[in-house]
C-alpha cells in the first residue's frame, strides 16, 4: 500500500483450494494463515457460494436439498455427491474437506487478453462507441507487443 497504492490480500494454507478461498474472505488488504490440518474447520462454517466450483446450477440444487454451509456438503457420502453431480460431486468433496492435490503450476503461457469498459449510460452514438472501440483496441495491440 505503502509504495503503489495497491490493496494486497493472501492467504497462506497447505493448498491452492484453501488459499483462494481464505484470500477471497480476507479481501481487501487482508492476510490470513490456516494451520496445516486445521482446512475443513476452516471451510466448515462457510456459505457455499464461497467455493470456486459451485456454479449456479450446483448452488440452486445443492440449496433445494438445504445444503447451505460447507460442512453440510463435506458430510454427504463421496457416493451420493458423484451420483448427483458426476466428476464435479468427487471434487466437491474433496475440496470442502481440504484436500486439493494439484499441482502448482509457476508459469503458463497465457492464452488470451482481453479489455473492457463500462459506460456511466448506455448510449447508442455510434461515433462516440466507434471512438471507444478504437482506444480499447489499441490498447489492447499495446498489450499484444
Amino acid at each position: 500500500m505503502k509504495e503503489s497504492g495497491l490493496p494486497i490480500s493472501y492467504a497462506l494454507a497447505s493448498n491452492k483450494h484453501i488459499s483462494k478461498v481464505a484470500t477471497n474472505e480476507v479481501k481487501p488488504n487482508g492476510q490470513l494463515e490456516i494451520a496445516f490440518g486445521n482446512e475443513r474447520a476452516y471451510l466448515a462454517p462457510l456459505n457455499i457460494t464461497k467455493l470456486p466450483g459451485v456454479g449456479d446450477k450446483t448452488k440452486i440444487l445443492l440449496l433445494n436439498m438445504g445444503v447451505q454451509k460447507v460442512k453440510t456438503l463435506a458430510d454427504i457420502p463421496l457416493e451420493l455427491l458423484t451420483n448427483l453431480l458426476g466428476k464435479n460431486g468427487a471434487e466437491l468433496h474433496r475440496r470442502t474437506n481440504g484436500i486439493d492435490d494439484s499441482p502448482d503450476v509457476p508459469f503458463h503461457e497465457q492464452k488470451s487478453m482481453s479489455t473492457e469498459h463500462t459506460f456511466h449510460q448506455d448510449t447508442i452514438d455510434l461515433k462516440f462507441l466507434n471512438a471507444a472501440l478504437a482506444r480499447m483496441t489499441e490498447k489492447l495491440a499495446f498489450k499484444l507487443r
